[in-house]
């Protein structure tokens, strides 16, 4: 055997231990990794819990995903709404039958009309008491007429107060096919199914929990998800 023989053999030797050290150290890698993984209730990434309460988290409604996935690829910018307020009037009331009813009522309900008369002008909450009035006048028509209550503070139910306003409370994921012919699904609005005052706290606690991981880890947590398995 010549010199330059006796000199690959080593190398080729050294070759062959150094991959088979690389497969021993990848499939000890590869062994270790489930153990890292938490894989009960407490990790959020396979159990979480959708709670009223939580700042961790904005459920959307009534959106299309794949419309809204493309409108956030796009750059677009978008804002999250909240659900009308309490005090507006329901959006089901403009509709022409209800208007109707209320054009009568004003006319002959001899409860309102003794109400009205009642209202002393000059006090400071004459106004107040007017707006007071007629909401009662409204809430009896809502009964007269079989439509749902209106939703308020005292026994609350957001669903319901979202159906009140032509808004699906639903969570299940729609089909493009259901594009509202109002235009909402393309607009640059992202529904919620939260009060406006509820919204604003939320989206603070967010944004603050987002600064705080960047900050203290440089870790970005905030992030879209679309559909979740039930």
């Amino acid at each position: 055997m010549n010199r330059d023989e006796e000199n690959k053999t080593p190398s080729a030797d050294n070759g062959n231990n150094n991959q088979e050290i690389d497969d021993l150290i990848r499939c000890r890698i590869e062994n270790l990794r489930p153990k890292l993984l938490d894989l009960s209730r407490r990790n959020p990434l396979i159990s979480t819990r959708f709670s009223p309460r939580s700042n961790s988290h904005i459920c959307v409604v009534d959106e299309l995903p794949d419309v809204l996935a493309a409108q956030l690829a796009d750059g677009k910018n978008l804002q999250f709404m909240p659900l009308p307020s309490l005090d507006e009037d329901p959006l089901d009331e403009k509709h022409d039958d209800f208007q109707e009813a209320l054009t009568i009522a004003i006319l002959t309900d001899e409860t309102y009309i003794a109400a009205v008369d009642g209202i002393d002008a000059d006090s400071e909450d004459a106004l107040e008491q007017n707006h007071k009035i007629e909401r009662d006048l409204k809430d009896k028509i809502r009964h007269n007429l079989g439509m749902p209550p209106r939703q308020t503070s005292i026994d609350l139910s957001l669903s319901q107060h979202a159906k009140n306003n032509g808004i699906s409370p639903s969570y299940d994921l729609p089909e493009n096919i259901e594009e509202h012919e109002d235009g909402r699904h393309t607009d640059n609005k992202i529904q919620t199914l939260l009060l406006p005052d509820d919204l604003e706290r939320k989206l603070n606690a967010l944004i603050t929990k987002c600064r705080t991981w960047v900050q203290e880890t440089g870790i970005n947590v905030l992030y879209a998800a679309f559909g979740f398995l039930e």
